[in-house]
């Protein structure tokens, strides 16, 4: 995420993702899809350009928790 940003970000629908994982998962090339999001979505808040639906802390746990039951 770079400065200056915000407004596609926010176009393309960044704080639509709910941070389940699966686009990580599925992904071939195992790029980490679900923590550049969550990372994304933190400095956008830092910045001040977006307010969260759901607090980002939350959403890092339930990530952790879904991975956890997901089989690899």
């Amino acid at each position: 995420v770079k400065s200056g940003m915000c407004e596609e970000l926010e176009r393309l629908g960044l704080f639509e993702c709910i941070d389940c994982g699966l686009c990580s998962y599925v992904c071939p090339c195992k790029i980490p899809l679900t923590e550049d999001m969550i990372s994304g979505k933190k400095r956008l808040i830092e910045d001040g350009c977006m307010v969260p639906r759901i607090k980002v802390k939350e959403s890092e746990e339930a990530v952790k928790a879904y991975r956890g039951r997901m089989p690899l």
